[in-house]
């Protein structure tokens, strides 16, 4: 009886792990540290040269980035490891002026972290829409329409 529950602990364990993570599922693709890079590449509206800058605060389960000012032209970067159980997201409140939104930066699907080519998210921020890019396809795809006004 002994072995027989050895072995049900066993396979429940394993059965967990195998459950544990989009992250971390595929072991060679998805294992170890991610970047996220955020570039402004906003432009300057109505002749006010402040326009060009964005302010962008990340949060991720218990995380906390506080405030940045990110210049025209500049990158903020955030890099990480994923959790176990591969719950990791980041999401990031990203404003010019007093409009913005919150907008989630990385999560862990699988056609999500194939776009980042399972290593690093490079977005762009431009007057319209975030952009990220398809590292396998070698372009940016627009993602998340920001506030126009």
């Amino acid at each position: 009886m002994r072995t027989f529950s050895g072995y049900l602990v066993f396979l429940l364990a394993v059965t967990l792990l195998a459950m544990a993570a989009q992250c971390n599922a595929n072991f060679p693709y998805y294992f170890g540290d991610f970047k996220v890079n955020v570039r402004n590449e906003l432009t300057e509206r109505g002749g006010d040269e402040y326009s060009t800058y964005m302010d962008i605060q990340c949060s991720s389960g218990d995380d906390n980035i506080e405030d940045k000012r990110i210049a025209k032209g500049k990158t903020f970067t955030i890099s990480f490891h994923t959790t176990i159980l591969g719950l990791t997201t980041w999401d990031c409140d990203i404003t010019r002026y007093i409009y913005g939104g919150v907008h989630n930066l990385f999560n862990c699907g699988y056609s999500f972290l194939r776009m980042c080519d399972f290593r690093e998210c490079n977005w762009i921020v431009k007057n319209d829409a975030l952009y990220l890019q398809d590292i396998p396809n070698k372009k940016y795809v627009k993602m998340e329409t920001l506030d126009s006004r």
